[in-house]
């Protein structure tokens, strides 16, 4: 089961048009206001009420379910200078934009306060544009959200609590220069056709990204898929059930071809929610195996994850109220 879903690839079945060297995707208009119409009435919802972050966080997510998968939904909105799909929906989800609004949802009182948490999420500082997005999940949006309070790494203290687990560290270059070079050029979409000036402009723009950015050797840390699947082939219940409720579980895993196919490592190939329930833990997410949000008891997801050789594990992080 091959899982590169977090950086790679354009949307399919969208209008493109390629001029100089650059492929410009013409997206069809939207109604952000339908967006909000369609959130606001999560507000409505008995969770949403709830004195306890994680119960909201657990409604929230599970409100989603059944939405559509969309591998990269979401843009800066109309204003964006290179990717004016929306800035956030409320009708399809890829593993990052559903885990986002699923927190934004559970962290707000009305779709304006959602709106800001979104950004602060989302966005390094909230500041909304294409080269502030948190790209890679790994060295922008834990990082970012790590130092903004908002998220807590505690997959190495998960490892402290059990001797017997040695947590694993995975280091390798993330080079952003290279991916915007590479895969930063098929990212442009606009809601109409782009003069020539606009599009040298985009140029400017994308080169400026490219050169702001830098090779960086970035190091995260996981939970073997050796340690949650034993030998025996049983699930590792114990060490699971130290795994805090409402948690972000991202899988890390190594792929030689990624240098090859977007220019740089990616590290971090896909991302969901682990929650307690009735049935035991599931991984909530939105799979593009599934087509959709959906619940998966947390045991097959790590079945299927050990069958994947480029898999290495999990990285776990808490997220605050």
């Amino acid at each position: 089961m091959k899982i590169r879903w977090y950086v790679a690839g354009l949307l399919c079945g969208w209008l493109s048009l390629v001029s100089s060297s650059y492929a410009v995707t013409i997206i069809a208009p939207y109604e952000t206001i339908k967006y909000d119409q369609a959130l606001s009435f999560w507000w409505e919802q008995t969770a949403a009420k709830s004195p306890v972050f994680t119960i909201r966080l657990a409604g929230a997510s599970a409100w989603l379910l059944g939405k559509p998968y969309l591998l990269f939904p979401n843009g800066e909105g109309p204003q964006g200078q290179i990717d004016q799909a929306p800035l956030y929906r409320s009708d399809a989800f890829d593993c990052t934009t559903y885990v986002v609004t699923a927190i934004a949802l559970a962290q707000s009182q009305n779709i304006a306060v959602f709106k800001q948490h979104y950004q602060n999420l989302m966005y390094k500082h909230g500041q909304v544009d294409f080269f502030h997005r948190n790209h890679f999940a790994s060295i922008d949006f834990n990082e970012n959200n790590e130092a903004s309070g908002a998220f807590i790494n505690v997959t190495s203290s998960l490892g402290a609590n059990n001797h017997q687990i040695s947590i694993q560290t995975l280091t390798s270059d993330i080079n952003k220069p290279a991916w915007y070079q590479r895969t930063g050029l098929q990212r442009v979409r606009l809601l109409t056709p782009p003069s020539q000036r606009q599009l040298k402009q985009i140029q400017q723009w994308l080169k400026s990204y490219q050169n702001l950015s830098q090779d960086m050797k970035v190091s995260v840390d996981y939970i073997p898929t050796s340690v949650l699947i034993k030998r025996s082939g049983e699930v590792n219940l114990a060490m699971l059930k130290q795994i805090p409720n409402g948690s972000l579980i991202e899988i890390v895993y190594r792929d030689p071809k990624d240098i090859a196919d977007f220019g740089t490592n990616l590290q971090i190939a896909h991302m969901g929610f682990v929650f307690d329930t009735s049935h035991g833990q599931v991984f909530r997410e939105a799979s593009s195996l599934y087509d959709k949000v959906i619940d998966i008891p947390l045991s097959v997801e790590l079945r299927n994850l050990q069958q994947d050789p480029t898999v290495l594990g999990i990285h776990v992080e808490k997220i605050t109220s």
